[in-house]
């Protein structure tokens, strides 16, 4: 009962904190405009997105080798670059679809979904953070075996990205229409075809999120060290964390759009996470 009444309370804290810091960023008056009559009943979502934040957080302190400012700053990193910078960059790069945003919006948005971060890891590790002597084995992945874990999860992203992405997203009308203006559905094959002819630099640009996905995540594998179960929980609530975002409601998406992505990202990011777990810790490469 402790553990959910402390819980509750950085969850409550982060979200109102956040609310308060939303409300204080100096978005375009276009954005400004369109999100001033958001649906009260979207805090719930927020409140439901913070949780699982912060649950993701608190068990990462909570299972951690790491601790004090090493641990601070290796939480906020990964969730940084995995909940705020990988989430806005594809924005970026899909910026024709939401006329809406400004680039500094984009930049805006990854900050400001920085603040429960800010706000959580410090009080979670003050809340339920333990010391720990150091283990003494936390040796570095050899580097020529992390390149080549790295290439091939970027490589694994990829195939994960457009599978999914097809076979859920692009099955909803809604989607088709909101990216491509029409309800045509090509099949699987024509579509990667398509995507090549109309903007071949997405594939080495999601070739290159894998990539920065996996290097993200690198400071989970050296926290916790030896406990593979945790790494795997972990990288799942991690990867995760961008896809639950999506159930607020927002301007950018039609409520099915949104939910589609929804499932698209709960399932691919799932996927991804347990690849990645199974690339860094099961598979062994050649040395020669």
């Amino acid at each position: 009962m402790k553990t959910v009444f402390k819980t509750m309370l950085v969850v409550f804290v982060a979200s109102v904190i956040f609310i308060i810091g939303s409300a204080l960023v100096p978005y375009s008056e276009t954005f400004k405009a369109a999100t001033s009559n958001s649906d009260p009943s979207s805090l719930i979502f927020l409140f439901l997105n913070n949780l699982w934040l912060c649950v993701t957080i608190i068990y990462l302190v909570k299972h951690s080798n790491w601790h004090g400012k090493k641990l601070l700053f290796g939480t906020m990193f990964v969730l940084f670059m995995v909940y705020c910078f990988m989430t806005q960059i594809e924005t970026w790069f899909f910026g024709n679809a939401f006329a809406i945003l400004t680039k500094m919006d984009i930049v805006l948005i990854a900050l400001t979904n920085f603040i429960p971060i800010l706000v959580a890891v410090p009080l979670s590790i003050k809340m339920f953070g333990k010391e720990r002597k150091s283990s003494g084995n936390e040796s570095l992945i050899e580097t020529r075996d992390l390149v080549k874990k790295v290439i091939i999860l970027g490589l694994c992203y990829v195939a994960v990205y457009f599978i999914f992405g097809y076979f859920i997203a692009w099955q909803f009308r809604e989607v088709r229409v909101f990216y491509s203006g029409n309800a045509i559905k090509t099949s699987f094959i024509e579509k990667l075809i398509l995507n090549y002819q109309e903007n071949a630099i997405i594939y080495p640009f999601q070739f290159l999120r894998g990539i920065l996905f996996t290097l993200s995540i690198m400071p989970l594998v050296y926290m916790m060290r030896g406990k593979s179960k945790a790494l795997l929980i972990s990288l799942c609530l991690v990867y995760l964390c961008p896809a639950v975002v999506l159930i607020i409601p927002n301007i950018l998406f039609p409520d099915m759009v949104r939910w589609a992505h929804f499932i698209e990202m709960m399932t691919s990011m799932f996927c991804f996470a347990v690849i990645s777990w199974y690339v860094i810790v099961k598979i062994k490469m050649a040395t020669k």
